[in-house]
């Protein structure tokens, strides 16, 4: 297992998959690279993906207010899926 953990971090370092945190004890690999959020259930758990577009040009625009040199970012959402509310 060490060796798949090891080589799931090399992919997502290299950005060929996603490494998600913010579960509580458990990493999620996404293989949809493109760029997009994600909401995760705090109930069941699950990982959904939210579109790029709900926030555009969110670097360009932090950038321009912060001065800051952004090289990525990642939102993640919290909450209560559809189902379980």
């Amino acid at each position: 297992m060490a060796t798949v953990y090891r080589n799931l971090n090399l992919l997502a370092l290299n950005g060929t998959i996603k490494k998600i945190e913010g579960l509580e004890q458990s990493v999620h690999y996404d293989h949809n690279t493109h760029e997009h959020y994600h909401f995760i259930c705090d109930n069941c758990k699950r990982i959904f993906d939210v579109e790029a577009e709900i926030a555009p040009d969110i670097e360009i625009k932090t950038r321009a207010k912060t001065g800051f040199a952004i090289y990525g970012h990642e939102i993640t959402f919290h909450g209560l899926c559809v189902e379980c509310q």
